[in-house]
C-alpha cells in the first residue's frame, strides 16, 4: 500500500472543487493537491486521480479503489507501458467504475 493514499484519499473525497491525487512509484507515497492543477517532472510521480471544479467536483472513491488503482498502475508501469500511457484513466475503468 502507498503510504499517505488514505489521507490523500480523505483531502479528496472532502474537497468540493479541483483535486488530484498523485503517487511516487518508487517510494510509494500518495498525496493530493487540491485547489490547483499540478504536474510533476519526475519519471516516479505518476497522476492517480483528478477532478475538476465544474463537472465532477462532488467525486468520491474508497480508498481500497484507489490502491487498487494504484497498484494497477504501477503495474502497467512494469509491463512497459509508458506514463503518459498510465495517466489514461480510461485503461483502468473497470476499476473505477
Amino acid at each position: 500500500m502507498y503510504k499517505g493514499i488514505e489521507q490523500a484519499t480523505k483531502e479528496f473525497n472532502t474537497w468540493e472543487g479541483a483535486a488530484s491525487i498523485f503517487i511516487d512509484v518508487e517510494d510509494h507515497d500518495a498525496w493530493c493537491v487540491v485547489k490547483d492543477e499540478a504536474s510533476y517532472n519526475s519519471d516516479s510521480v505518476i497522476h492517480l486521480i483528478s477532478k475538476n471544479d465544474v463537472d465532477d467536483r462532488f467525486e468520491a472513491y474508497p480508498a481500497e479503489v484507489l490502491s487498487q488503482l494504484a497498484e494497477a498502475k504501477e503495474k502497467a508501469l512494469a509491463d512497459g507501458y509508458e506514463a503518459w500511457q498510465v495517466n489514461q484513466i480510461y485503461l483502468f475503468a473497470e476499476i473505477i467504475y
